[in-house]
């Protein structure tokens, strides 16, 4: 299912991927993928990420869990194109990318790995 988000910039809100299933105690087990436009980084997909881009999706998206966003990932795997496309959407804020590790991105901190 999807769960609508703040967001920091545009106008609509963007979602989360969200899967619900349960274990073979029966327990239920979510797990958060984050949003559509963080997927499609991941995966590399910079048309996708631009698209995403135009229709508002937010580029400062922290994932909850682990705090990664779109801009960190694409740097750190050497996404240029989806990079690129974040970074000239105009309402991306690469100095608050960080994760919840604390791993600051381009060198603003330290630890660094």
């Amino acid at each position: 299912y999807f769960r609508s988000t703040a967001l920091a910039c545009g106008g609509a809100s963007p979602s989360e991927v969200i899967m619900q299933d349960w274990n073979a105690d029966g327990v239920r087990m979510v797990t958060n993928h984050g949003s559509l436009l963080y997927i499609a980084v991941v995966r590399d997909q910079s048309l996708a990420a631009t698209h995403l881009l135009s229709l508002g999706d937010d580029p400062n998206y922290a994932h909850p869990e682990h705090g990664d966003g779109p801009i960190l990932h694409a740097a750190e795997a050497g996404y240029d194109d989806c990079l690129s496309a974040l970074l000239s959407s105009g309402c991306a804020d690469p100095a608050a990318a960080c994760t919840v590790d604390r791993k600051i991105f381009l060198g603003q901190g330290l630890p660094q790995y």
